[in-house]
């Protein structure tokens, strides 16, 4: 039963866009959250902007990330990193592109991002250069203005789309959400962890619906583990240096220390 709520959670659409600009360019954070900006339909081609919007696009919230400052093959003087552009000068759609066609891995773009839209179901059916438009001159440029060269280009793209591709948390869904041993599991050695695992007293510390969520409720469920292992003989007591990294507080002490 501690499962059967999981099923009745809603989903909601998303658009990955990753973008490679010919130019060097930094954000202050490597890692955004954003909401509420108004997306702007392109032009054919996706130059230029009619300015057009339904205001739907005002629901889309979502992230965005400075690659070159979280992935080592973005980083300056990294090699294999995607090439800028293919060789008749158009932009390439590819995320796994590591070597040119002499073999040779291209040198690092001047700038790496991602944007990640959430809600995104307004947006799905928009063309790909009109979304990588939108990432460059919506978000990345009007969330934090200057980060970006006025010249800077686009000289590749991948968009990728996921209808009903999360979880959509919402008012509502939190009695949804199972523990770590979901209810009528007990003593069936069964642990969950995920972002989308109940939050509050006797769950675990970590707030939010994102990876660090994840990370702890991981955590949470492999204590619980350890723990139930003991308790049945299989396993022998934790280490002093465990004990002390857990605090003392049961798998409490889990949230409390990451």
């Amino acid at each position: 039963p501690g499962l059967k709520g999981v099923a009745s959670i809603p989903s909601t659409d998303v658009v990955a866009i990753r973008l490679f600009l010919d130019q060097p360019a930094a954000l202050p954070n490597a890692s955004n959250v954003f909401a509420g900006f108004n997306l702007r339909r392109r032009r054919s081609g996706g130059t230029g902007s009619d300015g057009s919007s339904d205001g739907s696009t005002r629901d889309i919230a979502g992230t965005f990330f400075d690659l070159c400052a979280l992935h080592d093959e973005y980083k300056p003087g990294a090699r294999g990193a995607p090439a800028r552009a293919s060789t008749n000068g158009t932009a390439n759609n590819s995320r796994d592109r590591n070597v040119d066609q002499s073999g040779t891995p291209p040198p690092v773009p001047g700038a790496v991002f991602e944007v990640d839209l959430y809600n995104a179901s307004s947006v799905l059916d928009r063309s790909d250069e009109d979304l990588t438009a939108a990432a460059l001159d919506d978000i990345l440029r009007t969330c934090v203005p200057g980060c970006i060269p006025p010249g800077a280009k686009v000289v590749d793209s991948s968009v990728l789309r996921f209808k009903n591709g999360i979880t959509k948390f919402a008012p509502g869904t939190a009695r949804l959400l199972p523990g770590t041993v979901p209810a009528g599991l007990e003593g069936r050695r069964v642990y969950m962890a995920g972002d989308w695992m109940r939050q509050g007293p006797g769950s675990h510390g970590a707030r939010g619906l994102s990876q660090e969520k994840a990370l702890v409720s991981g955590l949470k469920a492999a204590d619980a583990a350890a723990d139930g292992a003991r308790r049945a003989g299989r396993l022998g007591a934790p280490a002093p240096a465990a004990a002390a990294w857990r605090g003392g507080a049961g798998s409490a002490g889990v949230g409390a220390s990451v």
